[in-house]
């Protein structure tokens, strides 16, 4: 099934297992044994999404399978060279991914069932959807991903990604005038009136990535680096021995 993951010799990693907050194109590929299958994917959910994007339903809402299948089977006919993939169920969910989302798109995590252990999942990698590498049904990294560490500071599984460019620190300094015209008092100006911004460009899975952290990060390029989130936020940093939290 397309949804799961292999590096570059072909060994599977993973598999795509929900958006990453605040782009559609973007999905966290979560590090794990474990393989996307109907116990995962919930298959109904991806053929109503698919049939209502190529108009595939009847009056009654209901989908029309034959005209679903007939459009299926057509660009699979075209596509089948480019993507390995042979299955027209497969085929179907290559669809989903690669181009449905943008008629209508269905977050991801609307698809997948409640049945996913997130205890067997080490971490995520992030993949750009627009630049998945299809081979026999399965999406390839092109680099093997160097930067995933053993240790791990949270019982949640982080993002592992690289450091691939200069950091670049701000630091905004409020005046005592700006600071009361912004609602601040007196005694935010005894050394708690610094705003700090790290801004990082990273690398995780096939796509490179520019982060605004609000905290000073103490980082270098070429360094490894973790991301925890709690719900759709990135609330802690994992980066050079030091936990950073905000």
């Amino acid at each position: 099934m397309p949804f799961n993951i292999c590096d570059a010799g072909g060994n599977h990693i993973g598999f795509i297992y929900r958006q990453f907050p605040g782009d559609n194109n973007v999905f966290l590929a979560a590090l794990t044994e474990l393989e996307a299958d109907d116990t995962i994917v919930d298959i109904s959910k991806i053929e109503t999404h698919v049939a209502n994007a190529y108009n595939c339903k009847n009056l009654l809402g209901k989908v029309n399978r034959d005209k679903l299948n007939d459009i299926l089977d057509s660009k699979l006919r075209d596509c089948c060279e480019q993507t390995g993939i042979t299955d027209r169920r497969d085929f179907l969910v290559y669809l989903y991914l690669k181009d449905t989302f943008t008629k209508g798109y269905l977050p991801l995590e609307k698809a997948m069932r409640d049945s996913i252990d997130v205890s067997k999942i080490k971490g995520y990698l992030l993949l750009d959807i627009r630049k998945i590498e299809l081979r026999d049904g399965k999406i390839y990294l092109d680099s093997e991903p160097d930067y995933i560490d053993d240790e791990t500071v949270d019982s949640s599984p982080p993002v592992f990604a690289k450091i691939v460019d200069y950091p670049v620190l701000y630091t905004d300094i409020m005046g005592t005038a700006d600071g009361l015209i912004f609602g601040a008092d007196l005694t935010d100006f005894g050394g708690r009136n610094h705003a700090h911004t790290t801004t990082l460009k990273l690398l995780s899975g096939n796509c490179e990535k520019v982060l605004d952290l609000p905290v000073y990060i103490q980082a270098r390029k070429g360094m490894n680096i973790q991301l925890y989130m709690e719900g759709n936020k990135i609330n802690k940093v994992f980066c050079n021995g030091v936990i950073y939290k905000f």
